[in-house]
């Protein structure tokens, strides 16, 4: 079994940053409903007359925010997968380094 360094105060810097960043996008999401029109910036897909699959992750991460799965799975089905998959590969990557 490998031996991995103690971590350097930067990487705990960058871990704790990111953290911060995820949970202020999150609350950024629960106060800001995506479904209600110009509660974020107008999509360049939208004013062609088609969904892009950007709007409807963020539309699906914000019913799974608010507890709505089912919502969330009518919006973008790979959404809950996706987010499951990037926080245990953040956990992972933290645990790996000792944070």
């Amino acid at each position: 079994m490998p031996v991995l360094a103690p971590p350097t105060p930067d990487a705990r810097l960058r871990v704790l940053a990111g953290g911060l960043a995820g949970v202020g996008a999150a609350l950024l999401l629960v106060v800001r409903d995506p479904h209600t029109p110009g509660s974020f910036a107008v999509c360049p897909s939208a004013l062609l007359g088609f969904a892009c699959p950007g709007c409807g992750t963020l539309r699906a991460t914000h019913d799974l925010l608010t507890g709505d799965l089912l919502g969330a799975l009518s919006h973008n089905v790979l959404t809950l997968p996706a987010l499951v998959w990037l926080g245990w590969w953040w956990l992972a990557r933290a645990g790996a380094t000792g944070l």
